[in-house]
C-alpha cells in the first residue's frame, strides 16, 4: 500500500502511516483469531458465510436434543450381543425386587419393547432417586446395554460419573437421572 511503512519493534509489527491515523484493513487470518463474516470482502461471500453459520447452529441445537426412540437398535444390539447406548420406550412388565451389590442398590423392572423382546432396567439408588414406577405404565429409558446370558439389561440409566455417558428415565414427563 502506497504510504504505509512496516517497522519492527521488540513487541511485534506494528503499521504507522504518513498522512492519515486511519490503521490499514487487514483480511482475517486463523492464526490470529475465527473469521467473521463482516470482514469478508465480498457481499455474496458474506451472505454465504451467515448461512453456513446458521446452518451449523441448527445442527449443534438438534445434535444437544434428546436421543431419539429407537427399539430397534435395542433389538439389534441383543442378536449382536454386542455393548450399546440404546434409548428405548415400552410399558412396564414386571416390577421386581431391589438387589444389592458393589456399585449399591439397584432399582430393577422390565420393560415389554415387543415382538417379544423384554428387557430388565437395573436403575442404581446410591445415584439417582427411585423412579415410582408400575406394572403397565410406559416409560422411556436412556442407558446402556449390556448383553447378559438369559436377560438383556440396560444399565447406566443414572446422571454421567465421569466414567460413562449420563443416562435417563422419563415417567409421565419427569426425568429421573
Amino acid at each position: 500500500m502506497i504510504g504505509w511503512r512496516r517497522r519492527r519493534r521488540r513487541t511485534g509489527l506494528q503499521f504507522s502511516h504518513v498522512s492519515s491515523s486511519r490503521p490499514p484493513r487487514r483480511m482475517p487470518t486463523m492464526a490470529g483469531s475465527l473469521w467473521r463474516c463482516r470482514d469478508l470482502p465480498c457481499a455474496a461471500v458474506r451472505a454465504g458465510c451467515a448461512a453456513v453459520v446458521t446452518g451449523l447452529l441448527a445442527l449443534s441445537a438438534a445434535a444437544c436434543g434428546d436421543p431419539s426412540v429407537d427399539n430397534g437398535a435395542v433389538a439389534s444390539a441383543i442378536a449382536a450381543r454386542s455393548p450399546a447406548e440404546v434409548t428405548l420406550r415400552g410399558p412396564v412388565r414386571t416390577v421386581l425386587t431391589d438387589s444389592f451389590g458393589a456399585d449399591g442398590r439397584h432399582q430393577r423392572f422390565t420393560v415389554d419393547l415387543g415382538g417379544g423382546v423384554v428387557v430388565e432396567i437395573d436403575h442404581n439408588l446410591s445415584l439417582a432417586p427411585r423412579v415410582p414406577v408400575t406394572a403397565g405404565t410406559t416409560v422411556t429409558v436412556h442407558g446402556q446395554f449390556e448383553p447378559d446370558p438369559g436377560h438383556p439389561v440396560i444399565h447406566f440409566t443414572h446422571h454421567a460419573t465421569g466414567r460413562h455417558e449420563g443416562g435417563w428415565i422419563d415417567l409421565s414427563g419427569t426425568r429421573y437421572q
